[in-house]
């Protein structure tokens, strides 16, 4: 088999190489179920050897670590789940008795325990400690949040901005929330647990696009991530061609530098699809011809031409004489770990997952709704019923536990519509459709957490008159 020439070692794929990966593995040999059988693999490399596989197993195992070695690359085990627990009532001080209780109710689907607290006087249950407020849009919640925690800190001069936490649910909520309070003035320090590198490749985020050309920059010869370069922005993620160009390396004994060299330069198709192929690796070849000689600012404009904040925000402050490498080191050290900076003047925008053990006075979930809690994927009919469930389970303990970890005040937060033509990105459950000027709004769904808590859950209120 021919081999990368680099001497590098292998490092850990990102979640999008290994998507890719996968995906090409799939095609290749679909007669394996990869989703049930990746995780096992990777169980057992965590337990070191000695452990029995079977046959399938074992086939499926000899073909990643192929592909693998092939790349250059090795694969982890997910990080496992920190736990997250809800105090009991009789371990908080009594101020903050209603919040937990709200998150007990969530976690046991009913108020049975709220109940029965408000009638032995453990419980004040018009404490307005809790709150759950609803916006009209989307873009009216992200910016009346930023408005709230203004109104909140005027409200009393012992807040800083760190004392509040704005809990949301994925990357992109994340950024539209920092963007609206940096309209508002306030500085904000975001870490969330999910990758911000992910993504889907035949949608690509700019972030994505970014860090795949810094990467070419300082490697031009790693073959994954002309892999990842070939994929982007393309429907079927290149998956044919580049499968026949593997083939086509192989069959003629070359060196990956060689067939990216002989590619670009080849007058004829060397095999099925190769134009397509060859141009994209053209203009790949080029961009990392330049890019490569380029250091500090120059450099990141370069891979960063549209100034996208998630990537600027994980480059951090960029040396005048770093390196492409030097850059990409930092970038993959900081989608690997997301932690919060400590700065008393910044908001903190996060995943659930990051709140426990913070503290904050007050915390703000914001965008409550099916599809954000629980997420997406334990919605979709596709996926198996014990994984839905699983992931349900999984977030209904991590918002539970939000609502028990402020000191003095939570606030659930969530809008009512957005157009139906961008429902399918957001991952939102839709109750209904209905036209408003001439445009379908769908109108979602709150998170099923609120109105399974039943009497521990405050009444919704218009978010328009709570921030007034």
């Amino acid at each position: 088999m021919a081999q990368r020439e680099t001497t590098a070692a292998a490092k850990a794929a990102t979640s999008l190489e290994k998507a890719l990966i996968l995906s090409d593995l799939r095609a290749q040999y679909p007669q394996l179920p990869w989703t049930q059988l990746v995780p096992r693999i990777l169980a057992r490399w965590a337990k070191g050897a000695g452990e029995a596989a079977s046959a399938e197993e074992e086939q499926a195992e000899k073909l990643l670590t192929a592909s693998l070695e092939r790349y250059g690359r090795t694969l982890a085990p997910a990080a496992p789940v920190p736990a997250v627990a809800v105090p009991a009532l009789d371990e908080v001080p009594f101020e903050r008795r209603r919040m937990v209780a709200f998150a007990h109710a969530v976690l046991d689907g009913n108020s049975a325990a709220y109940d029965e607290a408000v009638t032995a006087g453990a419980i004040a249950p018009d404490d307005d400690r809790v709150a759950v407020i609803k916006w009209p849009t989307r873009e009216q919640e992200y910016d009346g949040v930023a408005v709230l925690v203004r109104r909140l800190m005027a409200s009393d001069e012992s807040f800083v901005p760190q004392d509040f936490y704005l809990a949301v649910a994925d990357e992109a909520t994340a950024q539209a929330v920092q963007d609206a309070l940096y309209h508002h003035r306030l500085e904000s320090t975001v870490a969330l647990e999910t990758d911000p590198l992910s993504g889907d490749p035949r949608t690509p985020t700019a972030a994505m696009e970014a860090v795949t050309r810094l990467t070419l920059a300082a490697d031009p010869d790693d073959l994954l991530a002309w892999r990842v370069w070939c994929a982007l922005g393309q429907r079927g993620l290149a998956t044919r061609p580049w499968l026949a160009f593997l083939a086509w390396v192989e069959e003629n004994e070359l060196s990956y530098g060689e067939a990216l060299s002989l590619l670009t330069e080849a007058a004829d198709e060397p095999f099925e699809s190769a134009t397509a192929v060859a141009d994209a690796l053209a203009q790949g070849r080029a961009f990392a011809a330049a890019a490569t000689q380029l250091r500090g600012l120059s450099l990141l404009r370069a891979c960063n031409p549209g100034g996208d904040r998630v990537f600027a925000r994980l480059a951090g402050r960029v040396e005048s004489d770093a390196t492409p490498q030097e850059l990409l080191e930092r970038v993959e050290a900081s989608a690997r770990r997301q932690r919060f900076e400590d700065i008393p003047s910044a908001v903190r925008v996060g995943s659930l997952g990051q709140l426990p053990g913070l503290a904050p006075r007050i915390v703000i979930v914001v965008g409550a709704v099916e599809g954000a809690w629980p997420r997406a994927g334990a919605l979709d009919a596709s996926v198996p019923e014990h994984r839905r469930e699983a992931l349900i389970a999984q977030d209904r303990r991590r918002f539970a536990a939000a609502l028990a970890e402020p000191r003095e005040r939570v606030i659930v937060s969530l809008f009512s519509e957005m157009p139906e033509d961008e429902v399918r990105q957001s991952g939102c459950a839709v109750a209904r459709v209905t036209p408003r000027n001439g445009v379908p709004m769908a109108r979602l769904k709150p998170t099923r957490f609120i109105a399974e808590a039943q009497n521990a859950a405050p009444g919704t209120q218009s978010a328009e008159q709570f921030v007034r």
